[in-house]
Order: C-alpha cells, then sequence, then structure tokens
C-alpha cells in the first residue's frame, strides 16, 4: 500500500459506540468533556434524564463569574458527580492546569460562538483553535462533538443553504486538526428538557436553533510513506497479455471493490445480479480485467464465450470486471454479461424501468429516488462463427461506474476507502468513511526539458505522457479526485513550450485541508522535475 492511513481505531468497539452516539447518549464509561456550558443548563438536562450512568463528566465554562442561574446548575452538577472546572479557554484545554493531564473519550462543543455580529473569519479560526487543542486531550479513537445553527457549517446536508464562502467551513477548520467529519446528526432541544441555549450576541439571550446539526468528527490522519513516484506493477489480462499500472492504481485494483458487499460498487453488481436472477439462471465467475482500446478482442478471447455456446437458453455467465483506460490510466468497474441464444428474454430484464432510494450521507439526510433501467448503462457486442462459436454469444458490458453516477456517487466516492451501504426498508443508505471533505483546484505549470529549437511534444503524448500520469497517480495516493492537461503554449521566442495541467484534490479517506493538498500539489511539481526534467513555473 502507498497510502499509511493513521486512523484511531477505525474497526474498534470504541469507534462502533461513538457512530452509535444519538441524542447525546454515550456508551458507559465514556470520559467526556463539555466545553462553553454557558449556564450549565445542558450538561444539568442530561444528568437529569439519567443519561449519564456509568459515564464520567467534565463540564468547563469560559467564564469564571458565573451567573445566578449557572451558579444553581453547578450546584446541581456537583451533587450528581459532575466536575466542573471555571475559566476554561476552549482554544487552550490543553494547557489548562486542572484538565491538561487527562484524556476523553468524547469532548463536545455546542454552539461555539465568538460574539458579537458578522464574525465568521474570528468564529472561523474559534472552530480551527478549538480542533486543535481538542485532539491534544482525546483517547484513542475519541471524538470531538460540535453543534452548529443552520447554515452555519458548509455542508450539502444542511437545511439551511449557505454560500460555502458565507459559511464557518467547519470540515475544513477541523482538517487543519488532522480531524474528519465521521457522522451528521439533526439537533432537538426539546430532547433536553431543561435546556437554554444562552449567548444571543454574548448576551444571556435565546437564540434560533431551526436546523441545527451535531458533527461528529475523529481523527484520522494522511501519513504518506515513501514511494517511488515512478513505481509501477504489472497486472495480468484476461487475454493472457500483461500491463503495467502505477503502483497506487495497482493498489486499488487489489482492492477488488465490486467482490465488496460493503461498498458501493459492490453492491450495484450485487443487485444487478439479483435483477437478473429473478428470471435467468445466473452463474457468476471469475473477475475479468482488459484493457479498454482492446475490449473487444479481450473479451472474445474468454473462455466462457466457448462454455456459454453449449448452455441452455435462459442461461447468462457474470463477471465482476475492471476495464483500463491506457491513455487515462484509470480503472473503470464493470459487469460483464455472456448469454447465448434468445436475446427477448435479457432484454426485457435489462430495459425493465427500476426505482432505487438511494440516500448519499455526504449529500442529504434524505433519499433521492434515482429511476433507471440498466440497458442505459450497458453496451454491447457479439461474437459469432468467425470467431470459433457455433452460435452467437452476446457480450453485455454494465458499467457500475455510471450506475453510481446515476444514483449520486462519484467516481472517487465509488473507491473511497472504509465506505458502507445498508438497506433499510427501500431506502439504501450510501455512507462515506469521511463525511463531506472539501474540493481543492490547483494549476501545475511547466517548461518542457527541451531547452530551445523542437517541441518535446512527447510530454504530453505516448509514453512520457503516462509517465506524467503515473506521477500524479502515485503522487497524490488517492488525494486526486481528477486532473486533466489544461493548455499547451509555445513561447515564440525562447522556443520552449509550456503545459499546464488542473489537478482537483479531495479525500473520502483521511484529513486534506488546503494546505495539505497545497503540500501533494508541490510534490507533484518537485517529482516531474526529477524524473522528466521539466521546469516548474
Amino acid at each position: 500500500m502507498f497510502e499509511k492511513l493513521t486512523c484511531h481505531a477505525l474497526n474498534s468497539p470504541k469507534d462502533i459506540c461513538g457512530r452509535r452516539l444519538r441524542d447525546m447518549n454515550f456508551a458507559e464509561g465514556s470520559r467526556v468533556l463539555f466545553v462553553g456550558e454557558g449556564d450549565f443548563s445542558f450538561v444539568a438536562s442530561l444528568s437529569q434524564q439519567g443519561l449519564c450512568a456509568g459515564i464520567h463528566l467534565t463540564a468547563t465554562s469560559l467564564q469564571e463569574q458565573p451567573s445566578e442561574r449557572a451558579r444553581s446548575n453547578v450546584e446541581v452538577l456537583v451533587e450528581r458527580g459532575v466536575k466542573v472546572v471555571l475559566g476554561v479557554d476552549a482554544t487552550r484545554l490543553h494547557l489548562h492546569p486542572v484538565i491538561r493531564h487527562l484524556r476523553f473519550t468524547h469532548i463536545v462543543f455546542n454552539f461555539p460562538h465568538i460574539g458579537g455580529k458578522m464574525r465568521i473569519d474570528l468564529n472561523r479560526k474559534l472552530l480551527r483553535e478549538f480542533f486543535q487543542s481538542a485532539v491534544e486531550m482525546l483517547e484513542c479513537g475519541g471524538h470531538v462533538v460540535v453543534t452548529l445553527c443552520g447554515g452555519q457549517a458548509g455542508v450539502p446536508p444542511d437545511p439551511v443553504v449557505r454560500r460555502w464562502d458565507d459559511s464557518w467551513k467547519v470540515v475544513l477548520m477541523a482538517s487543519y486538526a488532522d480531524l474528519v467529519l465521521r457522522s451528521i446528526q439533526k439537533f432537538s432541544p426539546d430532547s433536553f428538557p431543561g435546556y437554554t441555549a444562552t449567548g444571543y450576541r454574548s448576551l444571556e439571550k435565546t437564540f434560533c436553533q431551526d436546523g441545527a446539526l451535531m458533527f461528529m468528527f475523529q481523527v484520522c490522519e494522511l501519513s504518506p510513506e515513501p514511494l517511488d513516484a515512478e513505481a509501477t506493477e504489472s497486472v495480468l489480462l484476461c487475454d493472457g497479455c500483461s500491463i503495467k499500472l502505477p503502483a497506487f492504481l495497482h493498489s486499488q485494483l487489489q482492492m477488488d471493490i465490486i467482490s465488496d458487499k460493503s461498498s458501493f460498487a459492490g453492491y450495484l453488481y450485487s443487485w444487478v445480479v439479483g435483477l437478473l436472477s429473478a428470471n435467468l439462471t445466473v452463474y457468476c465467475q471469475e473477475t475479468l480485467v482488459f484493457r479498454k482500446e482492446t475490449q473487444c478482442m479481450s473479451l472474445g478471447k474468454c473462455e466462457t464465450v466457448s462454455i456459454c455456446k453449449d448452455q441452455r437458453e435462459c442461461t447468462i455467465f457474470c463477471h465482476p470486471s475492471y476495464r483500463i483506460n491506457e491513455e487515462s490510466l484509470q480503472l473503470e468497474p464493470l459487469v460483464i454479461l455472456f448469454y447465448s441464444g434468445d436475446t427477448e428474454m435479457l432484454e426485457s430484464v435489462l430495459s425493465q424501468s427500476v426505482t432505487l432510494n438511494v440516500r448519499n450521507v455526504s449529500h442529504s439526510f434524505t433519499p433521492v429516488a434515482r429511476q433507471l433501467a440498466v440497458r442505459d448503462f450497458t453496451d454491447q457486442m457479439s461474437f459469432s462463427d468467425d470467431q470459433g462459436c457455433a452460435g452467437s454469444v452476446v457480450c453485455c458490458v454494465v458499467s457500475v461506474a455510471a450506475l453510481a453516477r446515476h444514483c449520486g456517487v462519484e467516481e472517487d466516492e465509488v473507491w473511497a476507502l472504509g465506505q458502507s451501504v445498508s438497506l433499510s426498508g427501500d431506502v439504501l443508505t450510501f455512507t462515506q468513511w469521511s463525511l463531506c471533505p472539501v474540493e481543492y483546484i490547483y494549476d501545475l505549470s511547466f517548461w518542457d526539458s527541451t531547452a530551445s529549437g523542437g517541441e518535446n511534444n512527447a510530454l504530453v503524448s505516448g509514453t512520457l505522457n503516462t509517465t506524467i500520469d503515473t506521477i500524479i497517480t502515485n503522487m497524490g495516493r488517492g488525494t486526486v479526485k481528477s486532473y486533466r492537461l489544461l493548455s499547451s503554449y509555445s513561447h515564440p521566442v525562447l522556443g520552449r513550450r509550456s503545459h499546464t495541467y488542473r489537478i482537483e484534490y479531495r479525500s473520502w479517506h483521511g484529513a486534506l485541508s488546503d494546505q495539505g493538498a497545497k503540500q501533494v500539489h508541490s510534490q507533484i511539481g518537485q517529482q516531474l522535475e526529477k524524473c522528466l526534467g521539466v521546469e516548474v513555473r
């Protein structure tokens, strides 16, 4: 593997308990720190409801001199065994003499606010510094929980729509502390009797909590191991030939997402097989890997073609498959179907209109009805006597990636580590390990290594272009969403040629800040200079 995932307790019982957090129902044995508790009414409500049995609670407030209402709640909390600490700055938790030596499974900050009006930049700074301090106080596998008003976070599921640049950018602020967003839940103040949210413009005055959301974060640091930017691995294709892929792309192929039933691609493969099985006899076969450029020839040589002709009608052979696009060095998950005889039944199944109710957790709280027919995502070819078959064999190539896009799941999401799918009733829920990651777009321009005279066009075509693709893929290590050659330019005086690539970064499996993306971008440029002798502009 060329990406080291330092995801604390990725599959541990602690993480599972955290993911089930609902309405602040913490698992027994949890150690929970509440910060920014203005009048302590929230923690008082929790303790009153009996939700804190077997839980160690510490409640803190910035104010050293609490209000009368706060003093009353503090007395109640102390009686119930809650540790109360005053004068605690949420951005300097790790420096406070009373709590700095403690470690917590959860750190909760409800409705953080710097005070005053129109202070978005300062509220972002507050979040960033809080996250950076909080991670110093977390147990391994712990969670940071932040509750924000509707529209403040800047995430797609937020019911209050606001421009991202007019939000607090909570996911970006968390990424500076290597935190990723693990879950989003609606926050209902009615679930906490006696709780009063005060602090409107720094006053003892309530504020609107309609559309409020609770965000849970967990440390998941992207820590790349040293690798050879030009490293490749050989892959044996189904036609007996082999091809060299960038090492990171090879590791993706080894993941075999179509065979993984917890992945979205794996679910779609099983769904297609199930759809066919309702009317046909289906035999699931081994995985096929082939090049897009030689697709017809490679599939024609497949052993299943000769086997299929001897089978009775209404029998279909199904292969999970991957198609390699040599030009763009991309992998596309597919379902390959071989069928012989009358295709009327097969056509009927493929053309059947079906509705899938899909909820992408990074996009929305509600599912979206996706109407589709598999035929719309299928290419078809046939192999006849000329290729050694006694009868015609129909081959259908179903694009799982295209099916996923139609369902609202983008290509880089399909390959994301740690994803999961669940079916409840007729709703299919797709959850990524890291929710709502931020996208970054940067351009990379460089001069050819040719000093003068002829143009070194090989840099953007042919084998050297493959080298550029290999370097971007390997150095990106799963953080590159897409890239393309944006433009080429010949200098009229210098006689040199310049090329500009546009690279889009996004990570579904680890914290990636703008600083982190720029670092990867810089590393790609450095490796292009080292390996190809180009000059980054």
